[in-house]
């Protein structure tokens, strides 16, 4: 069954109802995602991309033995985010997938249906941001698989989390994570942060043609196998799986003078940290510096 956001739930609904969830997803990913679906995506990447690095992997072992576990990166596109997952999955994580998807418009429901039903993401569609009780819904089933200490991932720069989408603070993600201690009564020592570094070196424009030209490419799955086409040999992704740090860390070097003005002040910084945290990562894929090739050259056709 899809998550359903239009009915109005409290927390403790909504951890009550995704405590169901987590049953059947368990399952889910351990009959069909892990042995199957994990290695075909890993092996199709490898046929894609024309070079995969990924380094950071033993700092996935912390995240494991987390009592709550939050992983953020620095969203590009849809595949990289499903490179990260897939990465996570084969180390025996299956963490909760909290981020809106473009790929989950009205012509796309029976994608939707099949992803929310199997309980593998709770996910959000981009036309769904302007209700409030759906994003309130949204906002609690992060705090519910925070709560049932399920790792989630966090696309940081999508439009709900980027600082220049939300000036307001309160109306995102960062806001929601400042609050979980109080939410779901545990300590701020208690929730591990870990920051994804992305880069992705690819010749991006004749692929947002063919990926998001629903015109001539109106099915998902032609639109997909065409810029996978253009992407081939084409590409490069580099992931670096960052040293988790502590919410209660992200905090310590500021003070309130009064709770509210504290709270729209600790959201904006913690969000400034973690990306800061994420530009850190990121810069170890500096082509020139680390390569000693410039990323025009790299691009040249062979």
């Amino acid at each position: 069954m899809p998550y359903e956001y239009l009915k109005p739930k409290s927390l403790e609904e909504t951890i009550k109802e995704t405590e169901g969830r987590i049953r059947y997803q368990d399952r889910f990913m351990d009959f069909l995602v892990q042995p199957f679906v994990t290695p075909l995506y890993l092996g199709l990447s490898r046929a894609v991309y024309k070079e995969i690095r990924c380094s950071g992997l033993e700092n996935l072992d912390e995240i494991k033995k987390s009592r709550c576990a939050v992983i953020t990166y620095n969203h590009m596109i849809d595949y990289d985010a499903v490179e990260i997952v897939c990465r996570l999955f084969k180390a025996g994580i299956h963490p909760a997938s909290v981020s809106y998807q473009d790929l989950f418009y009205k012509s796309s429901k029976a994608l939707r249906w099949l992803v929310e039903g199997a309980g593998a993401f709770p996910v959000f569609n981009n036309e769904e941001r302007f209700e409030r009780t759906k994003l309130e819904n949204f906002y609690n089933q992060f705090l519910a698989y925070l709560s049932l200490r399920r790792p989630v991932t966090i696309a940081i720069n999508g439009e709900i989390t980027r600082e220049r989408r939300f000036p307001k603070p309160r109306n995102g993600l960062a806001h929601v994570l400042l609050n979980a201690p109080e939410k779901i009564h545990v300590s701020a020592s208690e929730i591990k942060i870990m920051p994804v570094g992305v880069a992705l070196i690819a010749k991006m424009n004749e692929y947002n043609k063919v990926f998001f030209d629903e015109k001539h490419y109106r099915n998902l799955v032609v639109r997909a196998v065409a810029a996978f086409s253009m992407l081939y040999k084409k590409s490069s992704l580099y992931l670096s799986f960052g040293k988790p740090f502590t919410l209660e860390s992200a905090l310590k070097n500021f003070s309130a003078e009064s709770e509210r003005e504290a709270r729209n002040l600790l959201s904006a910084e913690i969000m400034k940290g973690i990306k800061n945290e994420i530009s850190t990562v990121w810069k170890e894929f500096d082509l020139e510096k680390r390569y000693n090739v410039s990323s025009a050259d790299y691009l040249k056709e062979e």
